[in-house]
């Protein structure tokens, strides 16, 4: 629907996911995909302070707006979350398959290292 704006609706998914008491004990996630389209965007001249107004005069290059995404995700899980879970962020293009299949492998084995030091195996 183009007229949800996806950004506000993964901090709301975002927040839900580190409210749940269910997870309240899992590492977290995060994968900023589309990297390759918000690079190109911002190359075309479209300001990210036009639609999110909390950027306020920040720089529109591509270092900065990831910056503030990161921080814009893990002051939420701060605020809403256990502050010893741990959280794994990535950001993804999926048309590069190579580096996408390389995240998922790190993520994986990032879980897997999370789960063996939880049970007291490693």
């Amino acid at each position: 629907d183009r007229k949800v704006n996806c950004l506000e609706d993964s901090l709301i998914i975002w927040k839900e996911l580190c409210t749940n008491k269910l997870l309240e004990n899992v590492p977290l996630v995060l994968f900023l995909n589309k990297s390759d389209l918000l690079r190109k965007k911002l190359e075309d001249g479209v300001q990210v302070s036009r639609f999110v107004v909390s950027y306020g005069n920040r720089t529109n290059d591509y270092e900065t707006v990831e910056k503030y995404f990161r921080s814009k995700f893990e002051a939420i899980r701060r605020q809403y979350s256990n502050n010893e879970r741990p959280v794994f962020t990535h950001v993804t293009s999926c048309i590069n398959q190579v580096t996408t299949a390389d995240i998922i492998n790190h993520v994986q084995d990032l879980l897997m290292r999370e789960n063996l030091k939880n049970s007291s195996l490693m």
